[in-house]
C-alpha cells in the first residue's frame, strides 16, 4: 500500500527491544542476545501483506539487516485484536 511520506501510515513499528551495550554514546546490539520488535497493521490489506511476509516459507531462519547489522529471525508470534494466537 502506497502512502505519502507525511501523514498516517498503514502500519506502526515499535523500537527494537533487547539488551544493548553503549559504545561512544551509541547503543549497539550484542551478539547472541535476543531482540524483538512489533509491527501493528492498521488495515486488513496491510495485515494480510505482513502475514505473507512473516509467515512465509523463508521465515523463520531469514536474516534481516537493521542499520547495517544482520539479525537472524528465529521466531514470529501473532496477536489478533490484542490477543496472541
Amino acid at each position: 500500500e502506497r502512502h505519502e511520506a507525511k501523514g498516517q501510515k498503514p502500519f506502526t513499528v515499535s523500537p527494537l527491544f533487547g539488551h544493548f551495550r553503549t559504545e561512544s554514546g551509541t547503543k549497539k546490539a550484542v551478539a547472541e542476545e535476543e531482540y524483538w520488535f512489533r509491527f501493528t497493521a492498521l488495515s486488513e490489506e496491510c495485515c494480510e501483506a505482513l502475514l505473507r511476509v512473516f509467515y512465509g516459507e523463508a521465515i523463520p531462519n531469514a536474516t534481516v539487516m537493521i542499520e547495517e547489522t544482520p539479525f537472524l529471525i528465529t521466531a514470529t508470534d501473532l496477536a489478533v485484536g490484542g490477543r496472541r494466537g
